[in-house]
This record gives C-alpha cells, sequence and structure tokens, in this order.
C-alpha cells in the first residue's frame, strides 16, 4: 500500500514544479494563479506525506490533517517522529516556509498606501514568505529528499 503513496507525494510535488517553471512565461494573472496552485500542490503532498507515515506504521485508516495529528499515532520511537518534529521546528527548514506561504495564501492582500509628499520617502518592502522560483523548488527539493529517505528506510521490509 505504501508505494502508492510514495507515488502520490511525488506526483503532487511533480505538478508543482511544472507549475512554477512555466510561471516565468506567463501573463501576471496566470502567473500569480500558477503561484497559488503550486503552493497548493505543495502544501497537499506535505498532508498527504503525513498519510504515508502514517501507512508505513499500518495505520491504514488514518489520513491526519497536520503533524499532531499524526504524533498522536505514531510511537516516540520510530524516527519519523523526532524527524518530523525537528523538521517541523527547524526555524530555516521547509516545513515552516511552508506553513508560512500557506498562512500568508490564507490571507487577503494587504491594502497598498497611497504615495504623498508625506510619504514619499518611505521604502516599500513586499511582506511576506518567499515566494520566488528558487525559494519554492528549494522547498520541493528537501521534500523529495525527506520522501526519498523515507522510502529507502521503508523498501527493506
Amino acid at each position: 500500500m505504501a508505494p502508492e503513496w510514495f507515488s502520490l507525494v511525488s506526483q503532487k510535488l511533480f505538478l508543482a514544479e511544472q507549475l512554477i517553471d512555466r510561471c516565468e512565461h506567463t501573463a501576471q494573472p496566470l502567473q500569480e494563479a500558477q503561484l497559488q496552485g503550486s503552493i497548493e500542490l505543495i502544501a497537499r503532498a506535505r498532508q498527504t506525506l503525513l498519510s504515508l507515515v502514517a501507512q508505513l506504521y499500518q495505520h491504514r485508516q488514518v489520513q491526519p490533517e497536520n503533524l499532531p495529528e499524526l504524533l498522536a499515532w505514531l510511537e516516540p520511537a520510530v524516527p519519523e517522529y523526532h524527524e518530523l518534529t525537528e523538521l517541523s521546528q527547524a526555524l530555516d527548514g521547509w516545513w515552516l516556509q511552508l506553513d508560512a506561504l500557506i498562512q500568508h495564501q490564507q490571507r487577503p492582500p494587504q491594502k497598498k498606501k497611497q504615495v504623498s509628499d508625506e510619504n514619499i520617502i518611505a521604502i516599500s518592502v513586499q511582506t511576506g514568505p518567499d515566494r520566488t522560483k528558487s525559494a519554492l523548488l528549494a522547498i520541493i527539493s528537501a521534500m523529495k529528499s525527506y520522501v526519498k529517505t523515507l522510502e529507502a528506510r521503508h523498501a527493506e521490509w
């Protein structure tokens, strides 16, 4: 059963990659749609990864919505328990970067201030997580690497 889950995670990451690669070659509204779509696919890949880990430990009916829900099903002795906990807490890691992207996408865009003589020297910096092609591809690459680690570890069984 687990090979199908590995394939599903890989498929979602592959599709996200395809959308990201096409972002540069399209008009602005379509770029935004592709960018948001790729972030959603990456988020679904992570959620599918949680289900994959549950499957690896014989929790066939479990499809956790989030990491705490998965951890409630796992024994602390399994390596994924500690790995996923560490991944979710690493300040510069892909897990928190993806959390920030998801949170950013779930909020309406901030209103832009009007430029006037009083605020002309203000520097406008776009706030929010890094949504560049390189940042998204780095998240995908890190996720692929973790999935390969899982696959190698559990291939023996």
